[in-house]
């Protein structure tokens, strides 16, 4: 069950990173009859992990009320996964050289034969359809 794995995987995150910066909102908008194959959820949470460390990391550095959203939906028989923070946004440099945890993001959305999408507008945000 998606719902179940990604509520897990986020508050053991939280339990890592929350303690070392300002308090970070996580908001979490999982479609509750989502079940996926065992290795379609850990490509999912491989690419979550990524998005929430790099946002707790980079990106709410003296920013106060920080949030991040997670998002997976289905529609039609596809699926929609968005990792969204309230941060500073990605420098250009950043953006334009690809660092390794950009490049593992859209190298995972590959493996779930889909696409990725990465908004740097008021924040960052990755938008997988797969």
């Amino acid at each position: 069950n998606a719902s179940n794995y990604i509520g897990n995987l986020i508050n053991y995150l939280l339990s890592t990173f929350q303690a070392e910066i300002n308090p970070i909102e996580i908001h979490v908008d999982v479609d509750k009859n989502i079940e996926l194959l065992l290795e379609k959820i850990i490509l999912i949470g491989l690419i979550i992990n990524e998005g929430i460390s790099n946002a707790f990391k980079y990106a709410f550095n003296g920013i106060e009320n920080g949030e991040i959203f997670i998002q997976l939906k289905i529609h039609n028989g596809k699926y929609t996964l968005i990792i969204k923070d309230n941060g500073k946004g990605l420098e250009y440099s950043i953006q334009n050289e690809k660092s390794l945890g950009l490049k593992l993001i859209s190298f995972i959305s590959t493996q779930l034969n889909g696409t990725c999408e990465l908004i740097n507008n008021h924040g960052v945000m990755h938008r997988i359809k797969f």
